[in-house]
């Protein structure tokens, strides 16, 4: 296979046509999906194989992988977590695992709301010995988003949006939630 001519700097210049002799695939705009207006224009290819975002990559992928009792965040997350979260802090959570696990261990008191009945199921088998988790099953996207509702203003000490439903109504809702 010939050597092929990639761009230096970053960009995307259809003007030189180097992106189509460099990435075929990703530039062939006849093969990107049709739903969303402008997509062509968001993808970002080069990004993707700069060598500091491989090496990124490669440090989340080891720290997720000799660390798997941590939440699915990453390890600068994770360590300002660790170290704001004390025992009489309660929470609530959209989207239920590996994080609801953890917080469980380091709090008083956690909400935790999964649309996914398979993972919902896969979770409870977890947390099941653990009082201080209130872990739901809501399919509904307006009981799941509502879940909000139930507690008073003020009341929480953090939030963690990252179920599969409504995560902009979710966000929204957690603000007025935070102390």
């Amino acid at each position: 296979m010939p050597e092929k001519e990639i761009p230096d700097d970053g960009s995307a210049s259809s003007s030189t046509g180097r992106w189509k002799t460099a990435y075929p695939l990703i530039s062939d705009r006849s093969r990107l999906p049709k739903s969303g207006k402008g997509r062509a224009e968001q993808m970002r290819p080069s990004i993707l194989l700069r060598p500091t975002y491989v090496f990124d990559r490669l440090q989340e992928w080891q720290f997720q992988r000799t660390n798997p009792d941590y939440p699915w965040l990453n390890r600068q997350a994770v360590s300002i977590l660790s170290t704001w979260l004390k025992p009489s802090d309660s929470g609530l959570e959209w989207g239920s695992g590996r994080s609801t696990l953890w917080f469980a261990r380091r709090i008083s008191k956690l909400v935790s709301v999964e649309s996914n009945h398979a993972w919902y199921m896969r979770v409870r088998w977890m947390v099941n010995p653990l009082p201080n988790v209130d872990l739901r099953f809501l399919t509904e996207e307006a009981a799941y988003v509502s879940v909000a509702d139930e507690f008073p203003p003020g009341s929480l000490d953090f939030i963690l949006v990252d179920g599969g439903m409504a995560r902009d109504a979710c966000a929204h809702r957690a603000l007025r939630l935070l102390r």
